[in-house]
């Protein structure tokens, strides 16, 4: 069953932002470090776009699409000592760890390996679904909403279980020339 969450609306869309990480308990009193690690369509943006709603835009400097250290030290270079920072990033949790901030404290939130997240998407949705097809999911594809997305819409059913099946015996499948 889904873990406890709050839910909250977006004002820009509306749409409901599930608290799954905690983003809500963080306090900006102070400047701070905000790491979203996780792979493509796993929430890293809409969750700074929350957290810039929950607590003022003009407070952050966001930092998105972050594929490698390389690219992040050049970018927490230019951040003003006065602000806090989103970052929405690729690369692995553990690194941003080497690359601390003396100037603030630092907090990683890994967005992508949490099945409340891909469980409360299904239920929203009124599909369902087996433990074990949302955990085969996660070990395949991490929690990414658009890949979820994806198998739903390319196999639609009631339950996430035939519509994940079909998926992966479509990927398996090898097309001769002539069938192409």
């Amino acid at each position: 069953m889904v873990s406890s969450f709050k839910t909250f609306s977006t004002v820009k869309t509306n749409s409901p932002f599930h608290d799954f990480h905690g983003l809500g308990r963080v306090r900006f009193d102070r400047p701070r470090c905000i790491v979203l690690c996780g792979v493509s369509g796993a929430g890293k943006s809409t969750a700074i776009q929350w957290l810039q709603e929950r607590h003022g835009g003009g407070r952050f400097q966001v930092i998105d699409e972050v594929r490698s250290i390389a690219e992040l030290r050049v970018a927490v270079r230019k951040v003003k000592a006065d602000s806090s920072i989103l970052i929405a990033s690729h690369a692995f949790p553990l690194a941003h760890r080497f690359i601390r901030s003396w100037r603030m404290p630092q907090e990683i939130f890994v967005m992508d390996r949490n099945r409340g997240q891909i469980e409360a998407w299904l239920m929203g949705r009124g599909i369902r679904f087996s433990p074990e097809a949302v955990s085969r999911f996660l070990k395949t594809y991490r929690a990414s909403f658009v890949d979820l997305e994806i198998i739903v819409a390319a196999f639609p059913s009631d339950h996430f279980d035939e519509s994940l099946h079909q998926f992966e015996k479509q990927r398996t499948v090898t097309r001769t020339p002539e069938e192409q």
